[in-house]
């Protein structure tokens, strides 16, 4: 699960930070956990979810829950194709959709 994940990352690297967080959707628990958030504390995350099936999209509730936390979030079904350009100390998103994030 990712609460594990997030227990195990947390124990073994106290002080890990993302600026970016890129999440599947596994099959049987939710996406990406608070507790990982909280422990990465990423500037932006981005969803790989698809259209079809149906099972693959970002639920309602997920889409919901990562809105509540005021982080921006990048749907790969909504967005399209997505460059992610990564420099020395700057990173840049450019997606099909126009949606631009950079870390400067």
């Amino acid at each position: 699960t990712t609460e594990a994940l997030a227990e195990a990352l947390t124990k073994r690297f106290p002080d890990l930070r993302a600026d970016i967080l890129i999440t599947a959707l596994p099959t049987r628990t939710e996406a990406v956990s608070e507790a990982l958030l909280e422990a990465v504390q990423p500037r932006l995350l981005i969803v790989a979810d698809a259209e079809f099936p149906v099972s693959e999209r970002a639920s309602p509730a997920l889409r919901e829950r990562l809105a509540r936390r005021h982080l921006p979030v990048v749907y790969t079904r909504l967005a399209g194709a997505a460059t992610l350009e990564l420099r020395k100390n700057q990173w840049e998103l450019r997606a099909m959709d126009g949606t631009r994030f950079a870390s400067h």
